[in-house]
């Protein structure tokens, strides 16, 4: 995460338990912007107590102002209907990232390029790496008013294969226990709504439509489909 000489970084963030990674009960994340993403990230953080602050996006702009444009002029009166304090923002439905990705993917459109930084590496913990995971994904969402709640004693865990136009394929462990589709059966449109791989949904530029689902197995052991999933 070394800074770029006379570059500029927009950051998106969470809290977290630095131990055990237990749930703190708040799913807001801050949005700001740096020159100094490692400064930056330690300051949010420096406080003695088992909540720290870390970065789970990062994207580097060339320009010293041009996150901080990006930031203040397009990202947070688009988020303004999140803001709950400050630069923070309400994540309940999980939709925050996706919601920050196109847009920056509508600037890059029109010439505001920017790169994103990869966070994870050897040198962090299991914990932050997991933080990451769970927190950065570019999901695609859509109505699911309409989707029957799960049987009495359905299989908690289904494995789905999900498939694009060009016949590339990507594996799916659908959870009935997450995310907003909580509870929902698992149907071919709650698993494209709950897929979460950036790169597989980029291929049709998250156009959910484009995509099919075909069901494998199912279990109470998400062991048993581990395997197969997709990483």
């Amino acid at each position: 995460m070394k800074a770029g000489k006379d570059n500029s970084y927009l950051y998106v963030g969470v809290h977290y338990d630095l131990f055990n990674d237990r749930e703190i009960g708040i799913n807001d994340k801050k949005v700001g912007e740096t020159v100094t993403p490692e400064v930056r990230e330690g300051q949010l953080s420096k406080t003695k107590s088992p909540i720290g602050y870390m970065f789970v996006k990062l994207y580097e702009f060339k320009g010293g102002k041009t996150a901080q444009i990006v930031e203040k002029n397009i990202l947070h009166p688009l988020l303004a209907s999140r803001n709950t304090v400050g630069e923070w923002f309400n994540d309940e439905d999980d939709r925050l990232i996706s919601d920050i990705n196109k847009a920056l993917n509508g600037l890059s459109t029109l010439g505001i390029k920017y790169t994103e930084i990869e966070l994870e590496n050897d040198k962090i913990s299991p914990n932050k790496k997991e933080v990451i995971k769970r927190n950065s994904s570019n999901r695609i969402y859509f109505d699911v008013s309409d989707v029957e709640k799960a049987p009495e004693g359905a299989d908690q865990y289904s494995l789905w294969e999900l498939k694009a136009p060009n016949g590339e394929t990507y594996h799916q462990i659908y959870n009935l226990g997450a995310g907003r589709t909580s509870g929902r059966k698992a149907t071919s449109k709650t698993v494209i709504n709950y897929c979460n791989a950036e790169k597989f949904l980029a291929l049709v530029d998250f156009d959910y439509t484009k995509l099919t689902a075909t069901f494998i197995k199912s279990s109470n052991n998400k062991e048993d489909l581990s395997s197969t999933e997709s990483k």
